[in-house]
């Protein structure tokens, strides 16, 4: 390994150490192969020096970085966060849809696509995607947390038939709600296992910080929700311990969306649930935790397995999902592959989890 000025970076180049912003931002991950665009990215915040693979080089050496210039369509700053994030919207959006929404065909624009098109049109606003950029540098998952979120918020909000512009401000929220993290210590951002009581403390100011810098960017609404996305409907949430309707709707829509997406991720202090016990787990949370209205229209939207999926059973076969009942999504038509012992099938075997109370999915095999 070697260091190189930025200066000196060629396109096709491979890092070899996480690289940081002088605030201890993420900027660029160990592994990336450089492209013209990282590495003017690279020079726009000013980073001195890049640790680069020794024998990982795969562009064209007869290029000169010190004659580089800018790309024409990455001219400043703003341009370099909209493309980044577009692109990282462009690689990740569709398939977050595919996985967390149900296909809506009862209409000619399906809830799917109008999830897509209000977030393309939200990110359209430079100041969005200037906090979603910050959020992507935090280093961990905020920002495709976000995203799953804003997903799952939108199609609840498109079920409950709000008018746009209130889409507008719940996709908006959503995407932005937990932006207070990135001005909180990345030490307890990242930390392994469970935080102490002065770190949860510290820790829970991220919602107060989210609301004094969206309710001042955007409509209050946006704001109200940075502030209240950890408070619960019984009132044992945080930081107001408000509860019921005292909680902004919109904050409530976004609460049933974030608990989902995190208990379907991993995070340090446990594994990921199953999609099916995520949906067990709201389900019980509803008229305790959540909003059980919400709840309910949650149920008609989400999508615990899409048809395609290789899926294991509690048996140990293996096999595709074929069908999905929309009144019994956690119990697919499986058309199994492999039997318990991992033979091959070779005739159709066919298998309805809806009438097999003893079998049920373990595991998606992701593709």
């Amino acid at each position: 390994m070697a260091k190189f000025s930025v200066s000196e970076l060629l396109p096709g180049m491979c890092v070899s150490a996480d690289v940081y912003s002088a605030n201890g931002k993420l900027l660029m991950r160990r592994g990336t192969v450089l492209t013209r665009n990282q590495i003017y990215f690279l020079k726009q915040f000013r980073v001195g020096k890049v640790e680069i693979a020794d024998g990982k080089f795969t562009g064209n050496a007869s290029f000169s970085a010190k004659r580089q210039e800018p790309p024409r369509h990455l001219s400043s700053k703003n341009d370099v966060y909209n493309r980044f994030v577009l692109d990282e919207i462009s690689a990740h959006l569709p398939r977050m849809i595919r996985k967390l929404v149900r296909q809506d065909d009862t209409t000619s624009h399906g809830i799917r696509e109008q999830i897509e098109k209000m977030i393309h049109h939200i990110v359209q606003d430079d100041k969005v995607v200037g906090y979603l950029f910050k959020m992507r540098t935090i280093g961990d998952s905020s920002f495709y947390h976000s995203l799953r979120v804003a997903v799952l918020s939108l199609a609840i909000a498109i079920h409950m038939k709000m008018e746009l512009s209130h889409l507008k401000k719940i996709g908006t929220a959503a995407l932005l709600y937990d932006i207070g993290k990135w001005y909180i210590d990345k030490r307890l951002l990242l930390k392994e296992g469970n935080l102490t009581k002065e770190e949860f403390e510290r820790m829970k100011e991220h919602t107060s910080i989210g609301y004094a810098i969206l309710s001042k960017e955007f409509d209050e609404e946006v704001g109200i929700v940075a502030l209240q996305h950890h408070e619960r409907y019984n009132g044992s949430g945080y930081p107001k311990m408000i509860k019921n309707d005292s909680i902004h709707l919109f904050s409530r829509i976004v609460s049933v969306g974030d608990i989902y997406a995190s208990l379907i991720n991993d995070r340090s202090y446990r594994k990921k649930y199953l999609p099916h016990e995520a949906v067990e787990y709201i389900y019980g949370a509803g008229g305790h935790l959540l909003d059980p209205e919400i709840v309910a229209h949650f149920f008609k939207v989400v999508s615990l397995y899409e048809i395609g999926d290789l899926v294991e059973l509690n048996d140990g076969s293996i096999g595709i999902v074929k069908e999905i009942d929309g009144n019994l999504i956690a119990r697919p038509i499986i058309e199994l592959l492999f039997d318990e012992i991992k033979t091959e099938l070779t005739d159709l075997n066919v298998v309805d989890l809806r009438k097999k109370s003893n079998l049920f999915i373990v595991r998606i095999l992701e593709n």
